[in-house]
């Protein structure tokens, strides 16, 4: 399965109850809710590699947002922090989808830091669906249309996409073959 690891910090994170806390030393000055998941994170961090958070995010001391429309929910959200801390990370074929969904959603592009977070996962994605070329695409196989429509037989050897786009959840899998048909 493909993976492309990501920061080079160790983990900075720490869950306690439903909150995830930075350890950096620094007191939070936001609080970041996504579903029953709170995290206590610092404006500074998050503002410099989103547009939507830095279009949301207070003056005030302390500031808490509502992010409970994420793809992804609080996972996603945990690799995006993570990201905006520089800690050691991977993308796979499992979080890759949703991450992407996710930075879309806040506006991680180029203009809020280079090799944001929005070029990672799209070039991760490219080199996933790169390997796909030449071998047995999702709808070509057994396994996607239950008839083999294509004029050579697939091989196992062949079906390369099969190991990263097995471990999705149904309503992300679903979103790739949309991209990809």
């Amino acid at each position: 399965m493909s993976c492309m690891k990501l920061g080079s910090k160790a983990d900075v994170f720490q869950l306690e109850g439903q909150s995830w806390v930075c350890t950096t030393g620094l007191p939070s000055d936001v609080r970041v809710e996504v579903g029953e998941t709170s995290f206590h994170l610092h404006k500074f961090s998050l503002l410099s590699r989103s547009k939507l958070l830095e279009g949301i995010i207070c003056d005030q001391a302390k500031c808490v947002l509502s992010l409970h429309d994420l793809s992804g929910g609080a996972g996603s959200f945990l690799f995006v922090a993570k990201f905006c801390y520089g800690v050691k990370f991977e993308l796979t074929a499992t979080n890759a989808v949703s991450q992407r969904c996710a930075v879309e959603h806040l506006q991680m592009t180029e203009d809020y830091g280079e090799c944001n977070l929005t070029s990672q996962t799209t070039a991760f994605l490219e080199q996933v669906l790169s390997r796909w070329e030449g071998g047995c695409w999702p709808h070509q196989s057994p396994v996607w249309s239950g008839i083999h429509s294509a004029s050579e037989p697939c091989s196992p050897a062949r079906d390369r996409w099969h190991d990263d786009v097995v471990v999705l959840n149904l309503p992300h899998f679903k979103r790739l073959i949309g991209v990809v048909a």
